[in-house]
């Protein structure tokens, strides 16, 4: 089915909740800059029987050391990889920004290897994948990337104006940025997987337009949601997001076959 050697444990995925008994499994793809620690906590919202599991890609938290990937089809060749232990029963992708485009890709990358795609995904603050980027912001001489970096939601100035935290992060966000930069979209047909899309009323990185385009990419049921908040409001409305991808993750284990 494929060339890929099964790892047996594996450090690109932060296990929240892991249950032999689980019936679903959702991955959860942050944003540019974020670690698996987005998402640590949310088990305790979650049910029993759904395993909660996070990417943890290189240069961040204890993969600190390692150099990230700026390449999305490099990272996602990486990604299904890794994920094949966990194949084994349905699955749902979350991605907020370009953890959306990311897992996108994955999930395209899983059905060219003849391998099991999610029964779902949860796409939030992202732009469909097949509208091209408005500005490049990658290779930005520093001084313009740290100015464009102060108009982003949830960037404290006090760590912008701190030489030795943009030392350790301006890499880590370069590589990044550079996968949304860099992507190139190739036209598939539509993945066999329905949809929630997620956007903010006061979201300034994305249009609602630009969410809603999402819906090419999916043969199934394609839902939209509203929220309050800005970019991050995966971060700022966590109590009103975790309700709802709750809501949606009951709804797809009642519809399993």
């Amino acid at each position: 089915m494929n060339d890929f050697v099964l790892p047996s444990e594996t450090n690109w995925f932060q296990r929240y909740q892991h249950m032999d008994s689980s019936t679903l499994r959702l991955f959860c793809f942050t944003y540019a800059g974020g670690s698996a620690r987005v998402f640590q906590g949310w088990e305790k919202y979650l049910p029993d029987n759904i395993d909660l599991f996070a990417l943890q890609a290189p240069g961040r938290d204890e993969r600190i050391e390692e150099k990230p990937i700026s390449c999305t089809y490099h990272l996602a060749n990486i990604i299904c990889q890794q994920m094949l232990p966990y194949l084994n029963c349905p699955f749902v992708f979350l991605g907020h920004s370009n953890g959306a485009l990311v897992c996108f890709e994955v999930a395209r990358q899983l059905r060219r290897l003849g391998l099991p795609i999610p029964r779902h995904f949860i796409l939030s603050g992202s732009r469909a994948a097949q509208l091209p980027k408005p500005n490049r912001i990658c290779d930005l001489p520093e001084p313009e990337l740290v100015a464009e970096l102060s108009q982003f939601d949830g960037t404290p100035q006090a760590l912008l104006e701190n030489q030795k935290f943009l030392k350790m992060i301006l890499p880590l966000l370069r590589a990044d940025f550079a996968i949304a930069d860099d992507y190139l979209y190739h036209s598939e047909p539509p993945l066999d997987s329905s949809a929630s899309l997620f956007w903010a009323n006061e979201e300034t990185e994305v249009s609602k337009s630009e969410t809603l385009a999402w819906k090419k990419q999916f043969s199934g049921k394609v839902d939209y949601y509203e929220f309050k908040g800005r970019h991050l409001f995966i971060n700022e409305q966590r109590a009103e997001y975790l309700k709802k991808c709750n809501s949606i993750l009951q709804d797809t284990l009642k519809y399993q076959d």
